[in-house]
């Protein structure tokens, strides 16, 4: 998680310094004037950009950690989400706050404090979709749903709903619980497990 919210908030940054300088030096202008327009496209032409290079960085660094593909596509499309929309706000809030006259410095601490939440808020919408996602296609592999592979996959994805949920760990019982209405026979659970 903090690989990903401080990719997005270095990343946000780094933006919003770029067009804080271009306002300082006149080089960019608040109004949308066709400089301004430009300039706002090169960012998001460089946040697609960024936001590619730091998903295979991230996909391969999730996998030599011992990550699974799924765990490494749920972070991989979350680092996507967070860099482009932090390079985007980061391009665009100190436009706006020079608009309605307030110091575009005060951008790049912003920009910092939004991308943590907003970067926790993408990875808890985003990972769950992908690990329900991996679940539909496994059934449509045919993979049989007591297999320890999807007995893993179940478990992992419960135990981040967990802590979507406030919960720092989840007895095992409750686990079993939740698990056991998946399908999932003891003996696959206890394997999974």
């Amino acid at each position: 998680m903090t690989m990903l919210v401080g990719a997005g908030g270095n990343a946000g940054n780094q933006a919003a310094v770029r067009i804080i300088r271009g306002l300082a030096t006149g080089e960019v202008d608040p109004a949308p004037t066709a400089r301004t327009t430009a300039l706002v496209s090169d960012e998001l032409v460089r946040a697609l950009a960024l936001a590619a290079i730091l998903v295979g960085a991230g996909f391969l660094r999730v996998v030599a950690f011992g990550g699974g593909a799924d765990d490494a596509l749920a972070i991989s499309a979350s680092l996507f989400i967070i860099v482009s929309t932090s390079v985007v706000l980061g391009t665009l809030l100190p436009l706006v706050l020079q608009s309605v006259r307030v110091d575009a410095a005060h951008a790049s601490t912003t920009i910092q404090v939004v991308m943590d939440v907003l970067g926790v808020l993408i990875t808890c919408t985003v990972a769950p979709l992908v690990f329900e996602t991996a679940e539909r296609i496994a059934g449509q592999l045919e993979i049989p749903t007591d297999s320890v592979v999807r007995g893993r996959g179940v478990i992992r994805h419960y135990l981040r709903e967990a802590l979507r949920e406030g919960h720092t760990w989840l007895p095992e019982a409750e686990l079993e619980q939740r698990l056991s209405g998946r399908g999932l026979s003891e003996s696959t659970i206890t394997e999974a497990l």
